[in-house]
């Protein structure tokens, strides 16, 4: 182009296509260059001057533009909310150009803030500090859920707090810009820049920085929702394992009863019942009648007990809590081991006892007081067998005795019964205490299964085969020990 350097307000065209060329380049040109070129055109100088700024916002936006777009994408690739934070706050540092940026979560369980992520702190105060309720800029932004910004934190009349105001100055803060991190209404933090000298935050450092907040937001409420659906899913995990394993002891137990009421149904005894208990359990068994859990030295005279400390108050305290909750029962001292009331008859209560080896598996007291019931059930039969033969004993006893019933009708009784009516016998007379008649009935019977006899008061009336008075000493021990006051023979 021709140049007219002679005529008043004419310029070189090549001087206006090199600045030209040189902003389309993305060069800062500063005014006082301009003033070179253009020094009898001051309007033009403030064209350029405009058009220079303007460019450089225009580069800065698209480098904020940029940024937010890599933030967005990092949103969906990051699964570390850490890592996630801490990349936010140094890109809010970066594109700010502030000295610190620190981001704190809020808890509104206890309302305060806490640091999550800091960069350019000095300092140890800054990373563990804890905002309180209200306090300094922090509070204002989070009771207000709006930005908040000074350019001298000292000057301030915000609420301030000695660690607050620690914190600030050991990192030597000035100005200071927080914006908040906020989704669907709910606070979750807020994002802050600081300056360590005086500085007006613009309207784009507020934006930008409430951008960055709002991807944080993000981040930190994805977080919390990937944690409620862990928690959610290790709650249905483990509901559904304890299901599991209810289901299971449900099953074992039902199992078990139908095993112990089969030993019933066969007619099995206590020794059988033990025995299924004991494998089944894998632990040692023994029942322990009313008598011996009423003696003095039980119990130390018990070999089930060796090689364990257990105290007799202990051992009572867990059989009376059985017997009132018909359950079984942990005795206290003796690790392992279990008791159980057997209640087969209104005034004696036997007593299951069970010692593991180890810790009992779910549902291991159930089964013990499974077995215990097995086991009363099975005294009741035979108590109540007993009772019947007893009944017809007593019956031909005092037929016998008063003569009232012709002799071959009593031996046809008693060949119904299972009895022999083969003399000769004897009558004996026992008077003791009623508690004691009918263990004393029951050990004449073991002794001599052919004996008669009927329980009157003021005792028992016994009729004796003659073979039996042969054994008289083994008789005399057996009425000492039942305490029997008086026997005539």
């Amino acid at each position: 182009m021709t140049e007219i350097d002679d005529e008043p307000g004419t310029v070189s065209a090549t001087a206006v296509a090199e600045i030209v060329g040189a902003l389309s380049r993305g060069v800062d040109l500063d005014r006082a260059a301009l003033a070179r070129c253009f020094e009898h055109h001051p309007d033009l100088i403030d064209s350029f001057s405009d058009l220079s700024a303007t460019m450089t916002r225009w580069k800065q936006k698209d480098r904020e533009r940029s940024a937010l777009l890599e933030s967005a994408s990092e949103l969906i690739r990051v699964r570390d909310t850490e890592k996630l934070l801490q990349k936010l706050v140094d890109r809010a540092r970066t594109l700010i150009g502030c000295d610190i940026a620190y981001l704190s979560q809020y808890y509104p369980e206890t309302d305060d803030l806490r640091v999550q992520a800091s960069r350019g702190a000095i300092s140890a105060n800054l990373k563990e500090l804890r905002v309180p309720p209200g306090v300094g800029l922090a509070g204002q932004v989070v009771r207000d859920r709006s930005a908040q910004w000074t350019s001298n934190y000292d000057l301030t009349r915000l609420p301030h707090e000695r660690r607050v105001d620690s914190a600030v100055k050991a990192e030597r803060m000035e100005s200071l810009l927080g914006v908040p991190m906020l989704v669907d209404g709910e606070v979750l933090g807020a994002l802050f820049a600081a300056n360590r000298y005086p500085h007006d935050f613009t309207t784009d450092e507020i934006t930008l920085l409430s951008a960055l907040a709002d991807h944080a937001s993000v981040v930190l409420k994805t977080a919390q929702l990937m944690g409620d659906l862990a928690e959610a899913a290790q709650a249905s995990a483990e509901a559904e394992e304890t299901a599991a394993a209810q289901a299971s002891t449900l099953q074992r137990l039902v199992e078990v009863e139908e095993q112990l009421t089969q030993l019933v149904l066969q007619g099995q005894g206590v020794p059988a019942v033990l025995a299924a208990i004991s494998e089944l359990l894998e632990a040692d068994v023994i029942v322990v009648d009313s008598g011996r859990l009423g003696s003095p030295s039980f119990p130390a005279d018990e070999a089930f007990f060796d090689g364990i400390t257990v105290d007799d108050a202990d051992v009572r305290t867990a059989l009376s809590h059985s017997r009132a909750t018909g359950r079984s029962a942990q005795v206290a001292g003796a690790q392992h081991m279990y008791v159980a009331s057997v209640a087969s008859h209104r005034r004696q209560h036997s007593a299951l006892f069970v010692r593991f080896d180890d810790e009992p598996a779910d549902g291991d007291a159930n089964i013990v007081a499974q077995a215990a019931q097995t086991l009363a059930l099975i005294r009741m039969n035979e108590q109540a067998r007993a009772d019947a033969e007893n009944r017809v004993r007593g019956e031909l006893a005092v037929d016998i005795i008063a003569g009232t019933r012709d002799l071959s009708e009593l031996e046809a009784r008693s060949r119904t019964g299972g009895f022999s009516l083969s003399g000769p016998w004897r009558l004996m007379t026992i008077q003791g205490d009623i508690e004691n008649d009918d263990r004393i009935a029951a050990r004449l019977v073991r002794l001599e299964p052919r004996i008669l006899m009927t329980q009157r008061s003021p005792g028992i009336t016994v009729l004796l085969p003659s073979a039996v008075i042969r054994d008289r000493p083994t008789l005399d021990t057996l009425f000492e020990e039942s305490g029997a006051s008086k026997v005539r023979w």
